[in-house]
């Protein structure tokens, strides 16, 4: 399953190509790909003909598209804080009661009533972010911005088709197209999905935790942890609800609520890395080794990022249909009796709650 890079390689990929396009109309081919949805494919697809993306966001191993012109709530624990949105090229806007303050740049403003929630309202440009808004005044009556989740699944992917192929197009008749988006420029995107695991969902956006909370995220995914690519994450917050669990560290980084986007792979390069056995009980470790292996963690995730993620076979690639190459420098994950780069002796494969992990037995002893 694609991980963290791998999602966020897609993610940038799909923000340099749609944002801005106008939604035309989305053609659904396969029945699972808005399994998630009651509502029919045709009232999906005309719910979003004529939405203009605005924004392109992710947690975790999930991403989601928003669209201009939705509101964004304000709750009454932002208020007299700053509340950083991205409206162009500008900065901040000041939320707090009583007060109205503009950003020129975008010409959004906050208004606020007798209550402490708020609504933040852009221009038709799409700038503004998505969330739940409430009338100023304080009364019950919500607005509720839309976004649409993507789930890659195991296999998915969002490739992108520039205009005017008419039949010369690869995807006309692609065994594994599930869905596809067509754009008013002609521009298209591709759900390719093999093994169908994967989906889209038009779901509400409420308020969650970190910026990216605070920006909306869709209601199916508002449980999950931020994870390690997040500006803002708390790493002794996380360091320490890791160490108040009495389970292994292996399983504990695959615990989404925990922290999102860690999958096998980065898992054991975060381990083999800190020098932490997979089956450490996190109890047993103090909170600086822990604090050190997400920070292991993250570092490992911005070199994957720019490596374009791990593609061990044609299933992940990004947008442009091109595979990641960070495998190439993998420490632990899939390197079974190959030398560890640290000591040299042979790497362990275990099963570890299910999983496969890889680890060196003399640089990762468990105590």
């Amino acid at each position: 399953m694609p991980e963290l890079p791998e999602v966020e390689t897609v993610r940038r990929g799909l923000a340099a190509h749609i944002l801005g396009e106008q939604i035309q109309q989305v053609s659904v081919y396969h029945p699972r790909v808005l399994r998630h949805d009651d509502r029919h494919p045709h009232d999906v697809s005309a719910r979003l003909a004529g939405l203009r993306i605005s924004g392109v966001h992710r947690r975790g191993k999930f991403l989601w598209l928003r669209f201009s012109d939705q509101p964004l709530l304000v709750n009454h624990d932002w208020t007299d804080q700053f509340l950083t949105t991205l409206v162009g090229e500008s900065k901040i806007v000041r939320a707090s009661q009583h007060i109205a303050a503009q950003a020129t740049a975008d010409r959004a403003s906050v208004r606020l009533g007798s209550s402490s929630s708020a609504v933040l309202a852009g221009q038709p440009d799409g700038n503004i972010a998505p969330g739940i808004a409430e009338d100023a005044g304080g009364g019950s009556q919500q607005t509720v911005a839309e976004v649409l989740l993507v789930h890659l699944g195991m296999s998915g992917q969002m490739l992108i088709e520039d205009p005017n192929r008419g039949d010369d197009s690869p995807f006309a008749h692609h065994p594994h197209r599930r869905a596809t988006m067509t754009f008013t420029s002609g521009r298209q995107v591709h759900f390719i999905d093999q093994r169908t695991f994967g989906y889209w969902h038009l779901d509400q956006a409420v308020p969650s935790t970190g910026a990216v909370g605070r920006l909306g995220v869709p209601r199916r995914v508002a449980h999950i942890a931020p994870d390690l690519c997040e500006a803002d994450l708390d790493i002794d917050r996380v360091a320490a609800r890791l160490k108040q669990r009495g389970a292994a560290l292996k399983p504990l980084l695959l615990d989404q609520q925990i922290i999102a986007g860690i999958g096998n792979i980065y898992a054991d390069e975060m381990l083999w890395s800190a020098q932490l056995h997979p089956l450490q009980s996190a109890q047993r470790v103090s909170h600086k080794r822990l604090v050190t292996l997400l920070g292991c963690g993250q570092t490992i995730m911005r070199r994957a990022i720019a490596a374009g993620g791990t593609s061990f076979d044609d299933l992940y690639v990004n947008v442009n249909g091109e595979s990641g190459y960070f495998d190439v420098t993998l420490e632990a994950y899939g390197r079974t009796d190959k030398p560890c780069s640290r000591c040299g002796t042979p790497l362990t494969r275990q099963v570890v709650g299910g999983r496969s992990s890889h680890y060196c037995a003399t640089c990762q002893r468990r105590y």
